[in-house]
């Protein structure tokens, strides 16, 4: 049983025996509370046993309600039993005494909100962070009523508020680029897609500065299979892995002889419905053949 003592002043509230003291409240209240409003379906009480939940004076936030909320014990483990899973709480009070024992009785998908804190240094910080939170939720916050009224037009020598604002960078994401937005093509079209083989020392293509002949850095044989397979793949809106492929009738016209260094751009064309395709490199033809997609797995 989770306990704790709160500074009351001596004054034993939710209790009978400040009867006399809370007639005069009911008194007050009638005179403020005219018109009772009924309770929406978040109002969970902690003041009405669930045999009288549905009567009257339980049902309307009204003067015999708080009367009855002034004058009876704290229904507080019915009223958490009452809070839905996933559930938003926001604990109104001068100190958040309340946030442990909501928090034990909660699911771990829910929120508990305070709204101030005792011997807090910015109070009014606290209040706007919980604001923040509730946004964060999904919550539709409108906090023009908290800012001066503003009238229009503003002066001229009014400050832009967009120095104040920055971007935070403290994560990275990847940049999409258009190869990756490839939709299947007609397949009686003709595409032409480009691959950049770059061969600088920090690229993953510099290994093929080894495919040495007669000293001499020549693209490989396999590496012109390998960009028609990945240009097919993107062209069926797929990636290469995924898509087992065969070759027939491949011919190479000529070598292409590799820089030690830069990005050497190969074109590859493939018409879909044949799977002919040709790969060209400065305006010459260097390899010919045709791909299709194998009908099953290999």
């Amino acid at each position: 049983i989770f306990t704790r003592r709160v500074n009351s002043s001596g004054i034993a509230f939710h209790s009978p025996y400040i009867a006399k003291g809370a007639s005069l409240f009911k008194s007050a209240l009638k005179k403020i509370l005219k018109t009772p409003k009924l309770r929406s379906s978040r109002w969970i009480t902690t003041s009405v046993p669930k045999s009288e939940i549905n009567d009257d004076y339980a049902m309307y936030a009204s003067a015999k309600y708080y009367h009855n909320n002034f004058i009876n014990p704290v229904l507080f483990y019915e009223a958490m039993k009452a809070i839905p899973d996933n559930a938003i709480v926001i604990e109104i009070s001068p100190h958040h005494i309340l946030q442990a024992v909501i928090k034990r009785n909660l699911t771990s998908n829910s929120l508990v909100l305070k709204t101030m804190r005792k011997h807090h240094s910015d109070n009014r910080e606290l209040f706007l962070n919980s604001l923040g939170k509730l946004y964060l939720q999904g919550i539709n916050i409108d906090p023009s009523p908290l800012l001066p009224k503003i009238s229009y037009p503003v002066p001229a020598g009014t400050p832009s508020i967009a120095p104040a604002i920055s971007w935070d960078h403290s994560q990275t994401w990847a940049i999409p680029t258009l190869d990756m937005f490839y939709l299947k093509s007609d397949q009686n079209s003709s595409s032409a897609i480009t691959f950049d083989i770059d061969l600088s020392a920090d690229s993953p293509d510099h290994y093929i500065l080894g495919h040495v002949i007669d000293n001499r850095i020549i693209y490989p044989f396999a590496g012109y299979l390998l960009l028609a397979w990945k240009a097919l793949a993107r062209l069926l809106g797929t990636t290469y892995t995924r898509l087992p492929v065969i070759f027939k009738d491949v011919e190479i016209h000529q070598a292409t002889l590799l820089p030690s260094t830069g990005i050497v751009k190969f074109n590859v064309d493939i018409k879909v419905k044949t799977g002919k395709f040709e790969i060209e490199h400065s305006n010459n033809i260097i390899v010919t053949g045709e791909i299709k997609e194998a009908e099953e797995n290999i």
